[in-house]
């Protein structure tokens, strides 16, 4: 797994704000995905839309501030709305951190 450095000066700040935003996006979609929440009629669809935009103003505002705390909020986030304790597995959340790392780099 590749690491993706968080450091302090403004422009990396930003980037970090939008790596935690990519991450999150790409997090969502996989617990959109084993959840089968694919219209808007489904029991889960409204609580996870208002999840995605809850997490992201949290990483706006400073309040998640690294990929594991927005991995275990969004975990703990939907296993309160559904009741079932589905954990996304160490290589999906390895692979979602690479693919997000990777994406950014080459937007650069």
């Amino acid at each position: 797994m590749k690491e993706f450095k968080f450091l302090t000066n403004n422009k990396e700040c930003e980037s970090n704000i939008e790596f935690l935003l990519e991450y999150n996006r790409r997090l969502d979609y996989h617990y959109v995905c084993h959840y089968g929440i694919f219209t808007r009629y489904h029991q889960y669809a409204q609580e996870s839309f208002d999840l995605f935009d809850r997490t992201n103003n949290f990483i706006r505002n400073g309040q998640l501030t690294n990929f594991v705390e927005v991995k275990r909020y969004v975990y703990l986030s939907y296993r309160a709305m559904t009741g079932e304790d589905y954990e996304i597995s160490f290589m999906d959340a390895s692979r979602i951190l690479d693919e997000t790392y990777d994406f950014l780099l080459l937007r650069r």
